[in-house]
């Protein structure tokens, strides 16, 4: 984003340097990597064929927060996690979502927080 010529490679490497040695302490099993992406299965293509302007349609804001996590050699994968708005989505039809094989939470915006990233 614009971001990437102001950055001190110098410190990148001495940060990586740093990991890599606290990282060496603990076996790969025991080193685990979190990543979230949103998903927004309602908002309209970012892109048309259309040859002529036509009216535009308010993009809708309805997310969910996908999370996704595993160790470091593969061996052990955490279930998803989907964050959304809903206290009880009425696609899980009465079933709870460990039943399912995934944890949900909410909360009022469907986002990552603190409470339950350490949940």
């Amino acid at each position: 984003h614009g971001e990437a010529g102001s950055v001190d490679l110098t410190a990148v490497e001495a940060e990586k340097m740093r990991l890599k040695a606290i990282l060496a302490n603990y076996a790969p099993k025991d080193i685990f990597n979190f990543d979230e992406t949103s998903f927004f299965p309602l908002a309209p293509p970012d892109r048309g064929l259309a040859t002529q302007q036509m009216s535009g349609k308010k993009k809708d804001k309805f997310r969910i927060t996908i999370g996704l996590a595993c160790n470091a050699d593969g061996s052990e994968k955490l279930p998803l996690l989907f964050i959304g708005k809903s206290a009880k989505p009425r696609c899980f039809r009465g079933r709870t979502p460990k039943a399912l094989g995934f944890d949900y939470y909410n909360n009022k915006k469907a986002w990552m927080t603190m409470v339950i990233f350490e949940e």
